[in-house]
């Protein structure tokens, strides 16, 4: 028997231990091995993993079905030498089992771990039926073994999946294994991973699954998440590229809450979904129970999230399609697009009860007019001219409520409006505000109710009225509405022109918003700006409070004065 290369029986800090069991590493061609790529070296390579040694692949490429039943560390030459393909597709490559250890015993799963390094998995077919490059507990998610959603926690290091129809599986949930610096090219699932839903064994969430420095390329759906076991969460992808994929992820958790949520930090993502493919829909699993059907995912959008909480954090935001209930994105620090000219696609949210905030993000020129996508905090573009209309949305954001009510002295030429006194409107009708007992800032506020039966009409509050001087303009408004026939009501600061300071939809959710926005304006029009209420047909009940525009010498005067929360009384 070789003994090769000490390095590799010193993996990293954390599998020393590990490593210093092996006080022998063995190759696979030592037990008869050929890695031609043609012979079957399922038994040879069998032999070598029963050893419980460490098992060095060489540069070959190997055809074979192999059970690990013991904690190992199997390494090769490197992803593109050392080449491991199932001789057969009716079992993945490598199937990773669940083996009580009577050395040291007893060992909790928790502690039965194996490292995996510089080994490519290559399939045969990236189609259903296809090959399985590497899989856990089980080949099939709807066949159980005894104590197969125990098998997990392995740590991946420079591997390469490609041309899978699975490249890894987590049939059972699995939970617990990390990739660090791995690859997932051209298969069908790059990652797939499913709760126990064979309806036998323990229970067992799809999460706690770590990707770190990777990439996914050109594949049909790069990762593929279907969970319905309470428990879910911590899916973490950092500093990972998504490249060319039909559909980037599907994440769908039928539970109220993840336990810990779905994040992703300093990702790349470029030219996926409909940016990149003509295609027609993508048909992925579906899982009701424990019965597993297709569908088709229709636009090839970039992202699909169906989990209640997801986190993006440095990110190259676009294209996501959040359809569940009562779910949230957080998308902070990045870059924010749903225009194919600046390389982005439409962001909905077609969940009921269901948000995307955005808080400090940057955007070359994205409008986003779903009402549940929300801008809060300090949001910026390249184009806050305040002249053209388009950008106005962007430049709107929702922002906490909690302000510093101060007084106005130093708000120069600006105004604010505490509407604590019936307030007169004018438009397309006339009337007045009724006083009621509501507020943040101010424990009464104006009410309307108002039918809007077309899309040209508006409302305007006459004492909002404000002839603009040149230069940077920060607008708060607090608003409610607690009734509404479409999806939201309209608010608006605008002179009538070109003008437009803010454009937001607020939800009939019966809560305090607080609209905010900074622009420059390049100088007084024949028209002032004021606040305006409309746009839509709608019958709407709504309240406002708290309004002022206050003027600015640069932008982050006006920007830091947003973030401050001030409301200059």
């Amino acid at each position: 028997m070789a003994t090769l290369i000490p390095k590799y029986t010193q993996v990293t800090t954390s599998n020393r231990t590990i490593a210093q069991k092996f006080a022998e590493t063995i190759s696979v061609l030592d037990f008869g091995a050929t890695g031609n790529g043609s012979t079957d070296d399922s038994v040879a390579i069998q032999a070598a993993i029963n050893t419980g040694k460490a098992v060095y692949f060489p540069a070959g490429t190997y055809k074979c079905n192999v059970t690990i039943n013991n904690r190992t560390i199997l390494f090769g030459d490197g992803s593109t030498l050392s080449k491991i393909t199932p001789f057969s597709n009716a079992s993945a490559a490598f199937l990773y089992t669940y083996t009580a250890m009577s050395t040291p015993s007893p060992l909790s799963f928790w502690n039965y771990h194996s490292v995996v390094r510089d080994l490519g998995f290559y399939g045969s077919s990236a189609t259903s039926g296809g090959s399985i490059g590497f899989s856990f507990g089980t080949n099939s998610p709807t066949v159980y073994t005894t104590n197969a959603e125990l098998a997990n926690n392995v740590q991946f290091y420079n591997c390469f999946f490609k041309s899978n129809y699975i490249g890894v599986q987590f049939p059972l949930g699995n939970i617990g294994s990390a990739f660090y610096s791995c690859g997932f090219d051209s298969n069908y699932y790059g990652v797939y991973s499913v709760d126990n839903k064979s309806g036998s064994g323990g229970v067992m969430h799809a999460g706690c699954k770590y990707f770190y420095n990777g990439e996914f390329q050109s594949n049909t759906c790069a990762v593929y998440i279907n969970n319905q076991t309470d428990g879910f969460g911590a899916v973490e992808f950092t500093d990972t590229i998504f490249e060319r994929n039909n559909l980037v992820l599907w994440f769908n958790s039928t539970i109220a809450a993840s336990f810990v949520p779905v994040t992703f930090k300093n990702c790349w993502n470029e030219s996926n979904g409909s940016l990149t493919y003509t295609l027609g829909n993508v048909t992925i699993d579906s899982w009701s129970g424990t019965t597993r059907t297709t569908q088709s995912v229709s636009n090839l959008q970039p992202w699909v999230i169906g989990a209640d909480t997801t986190i993006f954090d440095s990110c190259f935001f676009t294209g996501v399609k959040l359809t569940k209930s009562n779910s949230q994105i957080y998308v902070k620090n990045s870059r924010v697009e749903n225009q194919a000219a600046n390389l982005g696609a439409v962001i909905t949210v077609t969940g009921t009860n269901s948000r995307i905030y955005l808080e400090n993000t940057f955007s070359n020129a994205a409008t986003i007019s779903d009402v549940n996508v929300i801008y809060t905090g300090v949001n910026s573009m390249t184009r806050p001219d305040v002249t053209d209309t388009f950008y106005a949305g962007p430049r709107s954001r929702v922002l906490p409520l909690s302000y510093n009510k101060i007084s106005g002295t130093n708000k120069g030429t600006g105004l604010s409006l505490d509407f604590t006194t019936a307030q007169a409107y004018t438009g397309t009708s006339s009337g007045t505000g009724t006083v009621v007992s509501d507020g943040v800032k101010y424990t009464s506020c104006n009410e309307v109710t108002y039918n809007f039966t077309a899309s040209n009409q508006y409302i305007l509050f006459t004492n909002t009225a404000n002839s603009n001087a040149t230069g940077w303009w920060a607008t708060t408004i607090d608003v409610k509405v607690t009734a509404s026939t479409a999806s939201g009501t309209n608010f608006y600061v605008w002179d009538s022109n070109l003008n437009q300071f803010i454009f937001k939809t607020i939800p009939n959710d019966s809560r305090w918003h607080t609209i905010g926005g900074v622009g420059y304006y390049p100088g007084p029009s024949a028209a002032t700006s004021q606040l305006w209420i409309g746009g839509a047909v709608n019958n709407t009940t709504f309240r406002v409070s708290a309004y002022q525009m206050i003027p600015f010498s640069t932008r982050s005067d006006a920007e830091e004065f947003l973030a401050s929360r001030t409301y200059l009384a």
